[in-house]
């Protein structure tokens, strides 16, 4: 019997089975073809192993190839047409783009992609200050930073930095938008160990004012009779009024009328979304408030001193004109907190002013609306809840004035038609 190998008809070359008629064999296609050798090819090409190799130099650095082409008479007319430079540029391009495509996104792209996918929950004004505080202080402080680079060292010092230069309030809003984050990437599996599980960094706390805190009467008291100037009369309508704070810096003196003592609010400015006039969802950004007299006279002294804007009505001293330059958090940081620290009051937040407000005029006898109940305007608890509700601008029936700013634990209830007679005696000259 013929062995396989041993017949002329068939010979096995290279694991390829090559068919011959008679006693001629055939070569294969590669042996077939007329192959060239480097000194055929143009200069930067060279045959190596039975490939064509191309080699040139990109900005000072030298770069080999091999082509994956035959030297062929196809791929002899390849080089000739195609320079090496171009030839080693498009694969040095095609090689970045296969890179990209397989490279993890970077922690800028990672975390903006979650905060637009996470924005749903968000109204427009939080997703632009979450993305803001994202590229302002989070990224630049991690710049150039791999994911394998994250420690619990580096986010603890971060955190503290963060904890020196805002209010425990804002501080916190940064760690957790960076939490959220890499707590996403731990998910992803792009980080292995989330740093914000470490007990240096869980353990960092962060002073926290409750919204829910209110000033105490006596506090209100010692606030508005010891300020002075602008302050005087920026506190005056935060806690007697409830204003807030964006609408505060909003208020034009167009907005105030001295003959019917009307405050006028039209506007809110903040730094997320500029000038809002009017209504914004559910704030309400346009009513009037019939002031007292005591306030008035206030904005009348304020009015006639020339060193304040003439078209805002605060503005400190040697400020910029126009009212996008200075905030709230301006004036809190720079001007309340300060103030409360001189005269010994605990900080609990300029917005717990509206707070006040609410409990003080949700309390028989005290706020705002004492003078109406002097008056006979205000006759029981209802009509004095739906007064407190257009003062702050709260929609009719809203339980958010009695649930969320009436805080009954800031109320002394001993003695507090004395107490309301005292505030308003050192508030409004005439009070009895």
């Amino acid at each position: 019997m013929c062995k396989l190998n041993d017949n002329p008809f068939i010979k096995v070359l290279s694991d390829k089975i090559l068919v011959g008629k008679g006693s001629e064999s055939f070569e294969s296609k590669e042996t077939q073809m007329a192959l060239y050798t480097t000194k055929d090819l143009p200069k930067g090409y060279s045959v190596k192993n039975g490939h064509i190799h191309v080699t040139a130099t990109i900005d000072g650095v030298s770069h080999r190839y091999s082509l994956s082409r035959i030297p062929d008479k196809e791929g002899k007319r390849f080089c000739e047409r195609n320079s090496r430079e171009q030839v080693i540029l498009n694969i040095i391009a095609n090689k970045k783009e296969v890179e990209d495509t397989q490279r993890p996104e970077s922690f800028e792209e990672y975390g903006l992609r979650y905060l637009y996918e996470t924005s749903g929950n968000r109204k427009s004004a939080t997703q632009k200050d979450y993305k803001s505080l994202f590229l302002r202080k989070i990224l630049p402080y991690f710049s150039g930073y791999n994911w394998k680079d994250f420690n619990a060292d580096d986010v603890a010092s971060f955190l503290y930095s963060m904890k020196s230069e805002y209010s425990g309030e804002r501080a916190r809003r940064v760690k957790n938008i960076f939490a959220n984050i890499i707590d996403s990437a731990v998910y992803d599996d792009l980080i292995i160990k989330d740093p914000f599980k470490a007990a240096k960094v869980k353990n960092i706390s962060f002073p926290s004012y409750s919204n829910k805190e209110a000033y105490t009467k006596v506090e209100m008291l010692d606030i508005l009779t010891k300020s002075e100037g602008w302050l005087k009369v920026y506190l005056n309508i935060s806690f007697i009024y409830g204003v807030r704070q964006c609408e505060m810096v909003g208020l034009k003196w167009s907005d105030i009328d001295f003959e019917t003592s009307s405050i006028h609010i039209r506007r809110a400015i903040t730094k997320e979304e500029g000038v809002i006039e009017g209504s914004n969802g559910d704030k309400n950004h346009y009513r009037d408030i019939v002031a007292l007299d005591y306030t008035m006279e206030l904005l009348k002294d304020l009015r006639n001193n020339s060193l304040y804007d003439k078209e805002f009505v605060f503005f400190p001293t040697g400020g910029k004109a126009g009212p996008h330059w200075f905030s709230s958090d301006d004036i809190n940081r720079h001007y309340f907190k300060p103030f409360l620290k001189e005269i010994g009051i605990k900080y609990k937040t300029l917005r717990s002013a509206r707070n006040s407000a609410a409990t003080l005029n949700l309390s028989d006898g005290l706020g705002f609306a004492f003078e109406h109940m002097l008056t006979g305007k205000m006759d029981n608890d209802h009509n004095q809840l739906i007064e407190t509700r257009k003062m702050l601008g709260h929609s009719t029936g809203s339980k958010v004035t009695t649930n969320h700013y009436y805080k009954p634990e800031a109320v002394d209830h001993t003695d507090k038609v004395k107490i309301a007679n005292m505030r308003f005696m050192k508030l409004i000259e005439d009070a009895s």
